[in-house]
């Protein structure tokens, strides 16, 4: 198996290192992660377990694991209210970073959000599903940059984090790619227009169909988990 975690580099803080490769492996699919011990996680990096049981720790506040004695890290989903609960905070936080976005776009941040969507395009075609997170990731947070709203914007990732695992997995619907990038350009164009209204709608609307597609995806799961 194609292991996600990689050797830390000896030059740079070792607990932020290994925070950011385990969390980088999680939110990736979080096989290469899950019901290792800080031991075989210390290994496959090649630094001792103070750094990996810090970064842990770390991981373990943010919501995305668990740590098991004697099973290791469990890698946590969220419920179906957690889901709704994450997406209801971006809702009220996304629409006011496009609202104020539509008042000040310029050409140069619109040509920004534009490329954004482009390379989203490319990886839809190429089925690069951890390529359009990433980038789908950039033009989110984006917009909050663009709107001045940094403080916005770190929380926004944060939400955006506790969900990729079961963004990632949504995503291979057929055709759900393809579907998100017609709602980002919805989105911009809207923004183009300096369409506060439109602007919203089209953000919310996309809000829903990604928790529509997640929820979707979690009842199948539940679905196969009973029949299996």
């Amino acid at each position: 198996m194609d292991d996600k975690l990689k050797p830390v580099e000896r030059s740079k803080n070792l607990k932020e290192q290994a925070y950011e490769k385990i969390k980088e492996a999680i939110l990736e699919g979080g096989q290469t992660v899950a019901g290792r011990s800080e031991s075989q996680l210390a290994k496959v990096l090649h630094i001792s377990r103070t750094p990996v049981r810090e970064a842990l720790l770390l991981l373990a506040k943010e919501g995305l694991v668990k740590l098991l004695p004697q099973r290791g890290v469990l890698v946590l989903q969220l419920t179906q209210d957690g889901l709704e609960e994450v997406f209801e905070l971006r809702a009220a936080l996304e629409t006011l970073t496009v609202e104020k976005l539509a008042k000040t776009l310029s050409l140069s941040d619109l040509k920004r959000l534009k490329e954004l969507v482009s390379r989203q395009r490319q990886a839809a075609n190429l089925k690069n599903r951890v390529e359009f997170l990433d980038v789908d990731e950039e033009f989110h947070l984006l917009i909050p940059e663009l709107a001045g709203l940094y403080k916005t914007q770190e929380i926004i990732k944060n939400l955006r984090d506790q969900i990729r695992l079961a963004g990632y997995r949504a995503l291979a619907r057929p055709g759900r790619m393809r579907e998100v990038v017609r709602e980002h350009e919805k989105i911009i164009a809207a923004l183009s227009r300096h369409d506060l209204a439109g602007a919203k709608k089209a953000l919310l609307d996309h809000l829903a169909c990604t928790e529509k597609a997640l929820f979707e995806d979690q009842r199948e799961d539940q679905r196969d988990e009973k029949t299996g």
